[in-house]
């Protein structure tokens, strides 16, 4: 695909270039998409978008790749006329060194430990994570979650076993809730309720 063939295709697609910028940058973040790939999402429809995700994930489910479609869209459509914020160096340098962690811990990710729905749970996670945000929408619940920078910034465990949360839940009092607790590679889920026996 040419140059001039990829800006023709991107002006199809009614964004700011700052838009365009958040997009592209989730994309590459969450997706590891191509140049080209990434073109696919600047189609006018949706369909275009789904097509280029069952491609890139065939074993995901229909209602994974609507719910992906739905995050991507709603983040690329985010209001982003607020002006940027001016940050301190300490600031800077505290952001810097979370995204050094951060890389650590994507990298001990093990995708192949992930239900659909817990892929999703990552994806929008890493989404609100690479704008810095302190919450992000739970995908089925639409209940405010909170993110691993916002547990970085608190410096340590708040004692409620958060889904994100850095430090192992080290501050975890109840230990029926701590053991109920399981770390997934990505994030902390509840495990599954044990079956009764027979008769039980």
């Amino acid at each position: 695909m040419s140059e001039i063939e990829g800006s023709s295709l991107i002006m199809k697609f009614n964004l700011t270039v700052k838009k365009k910028f958040f997009l592209v940058k989730f994309l590459r973040l969450i997706l590891k998409l191509s140049w080209d790939e990434m073109l696919v999402l600047f189609f006018p429809s949706r369909q275009s978008f789904q097509m280029m995700l069952r491609t890139r994930f065939p074993s995901s489910s229909v209602k994974h790749i609507r719910q992906l479609t739905a995050v991507s869209l709603r983040y690329a459509s985010a209001d982003s006329t607020a002006p940027a914020v001016q940050l301190t160096a300490s600031q800077k340098q505290r952001r810097e060194e979370f995204l050094r962690q951060e890389a650590d811990r994507e990298a001990a990710v093990d995708i192949s430990q992930l239900s659909d729905a817990e892929q999703l749970i990552r994806e929008c996670h890493a989404a609100a994570v690479a704008r810095f945000h302190f919450t992000y929408d739970d995908p089925a619940t639409e209940f405010r979650v909170m993110t691993r920078y916002r547990h970085y910034l608190r410096g340590s465990c708040c004692g409620n076993a958060c889904r994100h949360c850095i430090y192992a839940h080290e501050n975890v009092m109840d230990a029926e809730v701590k053991a109920r607790r399981h770390f997934n590679s990505a994030f902390w889920v509840d495990l599954p309720a044990a079956s009764e026996e027979p008769g039980g």
